[in-house]
């Protein structure tokens, strides 16, 4: 009789944790990658997942643009019958919820992120370390690769000036990125994301990055402050490659070169919804360390010019004469 009560207790509990990933995996997905259940949900249920991210972390979602096109919406959630549909529809909407920045991507494995990666080029001239900070999307190990990469090239002798070039940069996890240009920025907190919930500091300790993009650990902690930084810009630098910038801009003797940013100086958060697509949907804006909010306007340099590398040189070169 007890082994019954005892068989009984445990297929109950078995099935409540069934229902339970059921119920909850899918809004789960984001802590796991994707979204985990035992039975696929219909199409209307993942759409009002997709939705329910919107109306709670969408930094247009207190806007009446919002609240009004979401009636609509609810009421063309209805008629989807399929994940096809359904996308088109989020695909549609996260812009208005989450602006310019928001999109819908396909998911990717492991394989296919690590192919992408690109390493950051770096030189050394005439006192100039030059660093070029590609988009950066991969695993940790190759984020870590791409950070010493670029901290390392901080190492020389003599440097009298340096040049980060952000041109093509199109943005990704910028934890890389902060990491990397660490040897040229005070630790402490090097700026802001702002969203509805209030802001969040992305911080710099001792060569690691924590609050902006994965948190990275560089072999060179040596700091090489108070020279001159030139950094360059283009049409294509966007997203964490303009963070990137912000936080340069907290420092002293800094000036830009090139072309104004693209304009998507905010901060997007990966919401897995089916095992094929997740929403990038925007839920903050960026902030200096001043208190100056960026959000969907380019960053226009100091300098205009198409000879933003030429330029830079040139500049350094008369700060530091002398």
């Amino acid at each position: 009789m007890k082994k019954k009560i005892a068989l009984g207790v445990l297929v109950f509990f078995i099935l409540g944790g069934l229902a339970l990933v059921q119920m909850l995996g899918p809004r789960l997905g984001m802590i796991f990658g994707k979204p985990i259940y035992i039975i696929e949900p219909e199409a209307d249920e993942f759409g009002e997942i997709a939705f329910s991210y919107m109306d709670q972390m969408g930094i247009h979602s207190q806007e009446e643009s919002w609240k009004k096109e979401r009636e609509t919406a609810r009421k063309e959630l209805t008629s989807v019958k399929s994940k096809e549909e359904l996308r088109p529809l989020v695909e549609k909407y996260i812009k208005i919820a989450g602006g310019k920045h928001s999109f819908v991507m396909d998911n990717q494995g492991k394989e296919e992120v690590e192919a992408e990666f690109v390493l950051p080029e770096t030189s050394f001239e005439n006192g100039i370390v030059y660093v070029k900070l590609p988009g950066f999307m991969s695993t940790p190990e190759q984020g870590a690769k791409y950070a010493n990469t670029i901290a390392n090239a901080f190492q020389e002798e003599n440097i009298r000036g340096a040049i980060v070039d952000l041109r093509g940069n199109t943005g990704g996890d910028m934890g890389p990125m902060v990491a990397g240009i660490s040897p040229l920025l005070r630790d402490g907190e090097i700026m802001y994301f702002s969203s509805l919930a209030g802001d969040n500091a992305v911080t710099l300790e001792n060569g690691i990055n924590k609050g902006g993009g994965s948190s990275v650990e560089v072999e060179n902690k040596e700091k090489v402050q108070g020279i001159p930084i030139g950094v360059l810009t283009d049409e294509k630098t966007a997203s964490s490659g303009e963070a990137t910038l912000i936080a340069l801009l907290g420092e002293k003797r800094v000036r830009t070169f090139g072309k104004p940013t693209a304009g998507y100086a905010s901060a997007n958060t990966i919401f897995p919804i089916t095992k094929e697509w997740s929403m990038v949907l925007t839920i903050s804006k960026n902030k200096s360390r001043e208190g100056k909010i960026f959000e969907e306007e380019p960053m226009v340099p100091d300098e205009n010019t198409e000879r933003s590398l030429e330029a830079a040189k040139s500049w350094i070169e008369k700060e530091t004469r002398g």
